[in-house]
C-alpha cells in the first residue's frame, strides 16, 4: 500500500505514470487468479483459504463477501465430513468431524482474525461470526453423537469419543 501511494503521488511523471498503470493491471491479475481460486469448489482448502487472506490482504472492498463464502465452503466442508463418516461409534464421529472443526477454526482465524490489514472492528465481527460458524458444527456434532449413544451401551465408547473431542479442541 505505501508503495501504491508513493506511484500514485509521482504519476504525473511518465515514468511513474507508466509503473503505475503495469502496477494496477498486475495487481488486477492478481486479484481475478485469487478471486478465480475462491469461487472454484475444487480448490483444496488450504488453497482457497490461502487465495481469501490474501484477497483480504490487498482490501478490495469484499471482505463481508469473502466471509460469507469461506462460511458457506466451510458449512459444506462440514456437511460432507457428515455424510462420509460411517459413525457406529462416538470415536468414529469424533474422528470424522473434529478435524474439520479444528480446521476451519485456524484458517477462518488466519483469514479474518489474524490479518494485519483488519481494522479491530472487522476482526471482531468475524470473530462473532466464527463462533456462530462453529457452534453450528459443534452442535451437529453433539447431534450425531447423541445418536450414537442412543444405539450403545458401551460406556468406554462415549468416553472414547469425549476424550477425542477434548483433544481436538485443545489443539
Amino acid at each position: 500500500l505505501l508503495t501504491e501511494s508513493v506511484l500514485r503521488s509521482y504519476e504525473h511523471l511518465p515514468s511513474f505514470g507508466g509503473i503505475n498503470e503495469e502496477c494496477k493491471a498486475t495487481m488486477d491479475e492478481l486479484r481475478e487468479n485469487l478471486w478465480g481460486r475462491v469461487k472454484n469448489p475444487a480448490t483444496a482448502p488450504p488453497i482457497f483459504a490461502e487465495a481469501v487472506g490474501l484477497l483480504v490482504d490487498l482490501q478490495s472492498g469484499e471482505h463481508d463477501e469473502l466471509l460469507d463464502i469461506f462460511v458457506e465452503r466451510s458449512r459444506a466442508r462440514f456437511d460432507a465430513a457428515l455424510k462420509r463418516k460411517d459413525a457406529d461409534e462416538v470415536a468414529t464421529v469424533s474422528n470424522a468431524l473434529l478435524p474439520v472443526v479444528v480446521s476451519v477454526g485456524n484458517q477462518f482465524v488466519a483469514c479474518f482474525v489474524d490479518r494485519p490489514v483488519l481494522t479491530s472492528t472487522e476482526a471482531g465481527g468475524a470473530r462473532s461470526k466464527l463462533m456462530d460458524l462453529l457452534d453450528s458444527f459443534i452442535n451437529l456434532y453433539y447431534a450425531e453423537v447423541q445418536k450414537v449413544i442412543g444405539d450403545t451401551n458401551d460406556i468406554s465408547e462415549v468416553t472414547a469419543g469425549i476424550t477425542i473431542l477434548s483433544e481436538k479442541l485443545v489443539d
